[in-house]
């Protein structure tokens, strides 16, 4: 799989998980762009309000998840208006990676992923599809904990923005939007790798989102037990 344009999504007060990303890239020769994180307690809501991106029944609920989804639409939008850009590669900084990364996606033949995707998943929580072919399957809208989660490293395609942007805006803030993707898979060309080849800490363990959503979780933990 081609892609033109990498991003890293990280909060600027978050330099440790960054150094350890680019560390990791680096040894993989991979080019990324860091992309500042948006911070969900800083967001000026009647701002974003008045651009459509939150609904007019906006309530502060879980301000992590708020940043979070609007870090990776920013992140879309700069896919969509770079002319060069076909395909954008989009990381959270708990990805982690092999030195074979690129090796491996290349690996992936465009004839092995459906013609109508727009979102291809390379990491993943608790995997729950129906098989496509031998590399890729098609998620079920399961509702179980975690199931079909984790959106620390993905492909999207710039022709797709304005369709993923429809499913998650006006957002609400009631809702993650790992739920809200989940809720729509029907609604889009969803698709996850069999085969990881992306990873993340073990789920719950040192998630930014969830320290913001809840201040009461003990945050800066040291990153472990892959999954």
């Amino acid at each position: 799989m081609d892609f033109q344009k990498a991003y890293l999504i990280s909060l600027e007060r978050s330099p440790g998980r960054r150094r350890s990303f680019f560390r990791n890239a680096r040894k993989a020769g991979l080019d990324v762009e860091w992309f500042p994180a948006i911070y969900g307690l800083d967001v000026d809501t009647v701002d974003y309000q008045s651009r459509g991106y939150l609904s007019e029944n906006f309530k502060m609920k879980l301000a992590g998840s708020l940043g979070t989804l609007l870090s990776h639409v920013h992140v879309w939008e700069k896919i969509e208006a770079d002319p060069a850009c076909e395909v954008g590669l989009v990381f959270e900084d708990d990805a982690v990676f092999k030195r074979s990364f690129l090796k491996q996606l290349a690996a992936i033949q465009s004839e092995d992923i459906p013609e109508d995707w727009d979102m291809l998943w390379l990491g993943w929580h608790k995997l729950d599809c129906d098989e496509v072919n031998d590399v890729v399957g098609s998620p079920r809208k399961s509702e179980g904990k975690s199931v079909n989660s984790g959106h620390f490293a993905y492909l999207v395609k710039s022709s797709s923005v304005k369709k993923m942007k429809a499913l998650l805006l006006p957002y609400d803030n009631r809702r993650s939007k790992d739920v809200l993707l989940r809720r729509n898979f029907d609604l889009f060309g969803a698709y996850f790798l069999l085969k990881k080849i992306v990873k993340t800490p073990l789920i719950g363990f040192d998630s930014v989102r969830k320290n913001i959503n809840n201040p009461k979780r003990i945050a800066d933990r040291p990153l472990k037990n892959m999954v």
